[in-house]
């Protein structure tokens, strides 16, 4: 089994196993076999249920979205991606590369992205990666841990295609006290917002730890969460771009507009 793991302070199919323990989430993502169909000098290559994408010249293939739920006051310390077992596919393939975006309202002349010389004429697997961390968001206050998962590998030398039928995700988390300090204040418990916030990820059974905090926004209510912090202007970032904005912020607020 291939084991990959990685370091942070911050931050399935049908058949999805899953466990929250102390510090640890567990997530099994089971996967089909892919659909391969060509089309003109390339194959496209399937898996239903995911979303096949790849950047301009690179192989196109299928990519889980893995939106993960972290247990109410803690942030991710390490990840671990474990696979099952790898299963070749029999033939050879030439996946079609990734096309730079255009307009869908654009009618004229288009060059078709060729691909990418180094990497179509490697033998090293492609992505070279089981799995790429995207980003913590939050959504109502509940965190939510986004990662891509790549089941399919290709060597594109050899015209090599085989996947994985199974990933297992372990989350392992830390205690966080400012980040619960933040979650009790934007924390949405009625039932809309938590509906919505159960659609989206993988395991909706584990939303149960964010019952004990305190809710201090009700949905179609005006409340302020504190009259004595409300501000004027508020910029919506995520973590990494936010202290590009502080200097934005304290600008605008010495100029008479309290910004957040």
């Amino acid at each position: 089994m291939r084991h990959c793991k990685i370091m942070g302070v911050l931050a399935v199919s049908v058949f999805l196993a899953a466990a929250l323990t102390a510090g640890e989430v567990v997530l099994r993502y089971d996967f089909g076999a892919p659909d391969i169909e060509r089309v003109g000098e390339y194959d496209k290559i399937v898996i239903e249920g995911l979303r096949t994408t790849g950047a301009p010249g690179e192989p196109m293939l299928p990519v889980k979205d893995a939106k993960i739920l972290l247990p109410a006051g803690e942030i991710v310390n390490e990840i671990e991606v474990i696979t099952g077992k790898k299963i070749i596919l029999p033939g050879e393939f030439r996946i079609e590369p990734g096309q730079r975006p255009r307009p869908l309202s654009y009618t004229g002349p288009y060059e078709e992205t060729p691909p990418d010389g180094e990497i179509y004429g490697s033998d090293a697997p492609y992505p070279g990666e089981v799995y790429e961390r995207v980003c913590v968001q939050r959504k109502y206050g509940y965190n939510i841990l986004v990662l891509d998962i790549f089941p399919v590998e290709y060597i594109p030398r050899s015209g090599l295609v085989s996947y994985y039928g199974d990933i297992t995700v372990r989350v392992h988390t830390i205690s966080d006290v400012g980040g619960l300090d933040e979650t009790e204040k934007m924390l949405r418990k009625d039932e809309v917002s938590r509906g919505e916030v159960t659609e989206l990820i993988d395991n909706p059974q584990n939303i149960i730890s964010y019952n004990s905090i305190s809710r201090v926004y009700e949905r179609g209510k005006n409340l302020l969460l504190d009259p004595s912090d409300s501000c004027d202007y508020v910029i919506i970032t995520n973590e990494a771009l936010l202290p590009s904005f502080d200097t934005l912020a304290e600008f605008k607020t010495r100029r008479g507009v309290k910004t957040r």
